[in-house]
């Protein structure tokens, strides 16, 4: 009784985890294809956005396939497919922290609206709220 228990909450909690990894992919994906050429401090962001939700949802996909596949060649090219895009993965995350944190600190200062990062909200209406990159 007690391992049925358990192994529905554990079910309960990795279909909760690919959710919000699905959400968090997705989300990376859509907010660097909005804003792809709107931060010119740093024009590699928006890129490092779109091709990190890419890779996320193959290798999910990818995952899934595998999880549903019996041994055999399709298998074993999902499980190497996974492999060469969790090793592409760590070394885009490099790269994108580089990017990122090679404009860190950011420019706050609003009056100098040159590579200017910050919120601008005007009159409480989300339709004039403004999150991000300035020229």
């Amino acid at each position: 009784m007690v391992a049925a228990e358990r192994a529905g909450v554990y079910k309960s909690f990795i279909v909760m985890l690919n959710l919000i990894a699905w959400m968090v992919l997705m989300a990376a994906a859509g907010l660097g294809t909005i804003h792809f050429h709107e931060c010119p401090v740093q024009p590699h962001i928006p890129t490092y956005l779109i091709v990190i939700g890419a890779c996320g949802v193959i290798s999910l996909i990818l995952a899934y396939l595998k999880n549903t596949l019996h041994e055999g060649a399709l298998s074993q090219l999902c499980t190497v497919s996974i492999f060469c895009i969790l090793l592409f993965s760590i070394c885009w995350m490099l790269t994108g922290a580089f990017w990122v944190y090679s404009i860190y600190p950011p420019n706050y200062d609003s009056s100098n609206r040159a590579g200017f990062v910050g919120i601008e909200v005007g009159n409480n209406d989300p339709a004039n709220q403004n999150i991000g990159c300035y020229n």
